[in-house]
């Protein structure tokens, strides 16, 4: 708590369904929202608190940060299967950033995939997104 208030930012997600069937991916259960049905990859963004150490003033710098996590089909993706890259998220006020390399996600030039958005117990946001 600080001052009373305790500063909360939900946890929020994106599924992508990269062959737009919902047949296919994940499958309901009682840890798969409605919106993962169907979708093969999750960019799954908690918020935690990470510490550093500021030499320059000798002091411990703390604060709360949005660490993301890519997923396939509920499992981590392994080292070999992101390569050079590293899912660093940026949070400015209200605004939640990340870019993924489309070949991190499967996701070939031309096809397009559904997208569904989750922030905490907000009602999901799908669009159709195609990568040209």
């Amino acid at each position: 708590f600080e001052r009373g208030a305790k500063k909360v930012s939900p946890n929020a997600a994106f599924h992508f369904d990269l062959d737009g069937q919902k047949s296919t991916g994940m499958t309901t259960s009682a840890l798969v929202s409605e919106a993962q049905v169907g979708t093969e990859i999750t960019v799954d963004f908690s918020e935690i608190r990470t510490s550093v150490r500021d030499d320059a003033n000798d002091r411990m710098v703390s604060r709360q940060v949005m660490d993301a996590t890519i997923e396939k089909l509920g499992e981590p993706l392994g080292l070999d299967e992101l390569g050079d890259y590293y899912p660093a998220s940026e949070r400015e006020l209200n605004q939640l950033s990340l870019e993924v390399p489309v070949a991190v996600l499967g996701l070939p030039p031309g096809q397009a995939a559904r997208v569904a958005f989750e922030v905490g117990f907000c009602r999901p946001v799908e669009a159709v997104l195609a990568v040209e």
